[in-house]
């Protein structure tokens, strides 16, 4: 057999074991790679769940240094405040740019919205002029008094 003949005949494809190897290594890839991925998008959704709370916070002591009380606030004197939120009294979800106003006081406030990820997110202003950051479940900010965390 000659040499032609030899690599004529190789050259006919890849053998099954080479095909294994690259779906191997592609598959190993793919196992570091898509968790790494969701775990971005994850902290991405919880980032702009926080900052849109931020938002909310500052947009509640605006109206307070015009009302001198957060008891009046409703979500149509808000939206003059800050129209790029949209403003409930029940549930909200960052991702719509929903915010959730509730505890509302002469000097107390709620503001809370749910990220993406599921985690909701908020910001309680307390009688005693302390505003404290909770994150977790609905019932777990309710029950929120001292926690600053996020």
């Amino acid at each position: 057999m000659t040499f032609t003949q030899r690599s004529a005949r190789r050259s006919q494809g890849f053998t099954l074991i080479e095909l294994l190897v690259v779906v191997v290594i592609i598959g190993i890839l793919a196992a570091i790679a898509i968790p790494a991925y969701l775990g971005q998008r994850q902290k991405a959704a919880n980032g702009a769940a926080q900052a849109l709370v931020r938002s909310g916070q500052t947009s509640m002591e605006a109206f307070f240094a015009d009302n001198q009380s957060y008891a009046a606030a409703t979500p149509v004197l808000l939206a003059t405040i800050e129209p790029t939120i949209s403003w409930q009294t029940g549930p909200a979800l960052a991702s719509d740019g929903q915010i959730r106003i509730s505890g509302l006081g002469t000097n107390t406030y709620t503001v809370e919205t749910q990220s993406a990820s599921g985690t909701s997110y908020a910001v309680k202003r307390l009688g005693s002029g302390l505003s404290v950051r909770c994150k977790g479940t609905s019932a777990a900010i309710a029950a929120c008094v001292t926690k600053d965390e996020w």
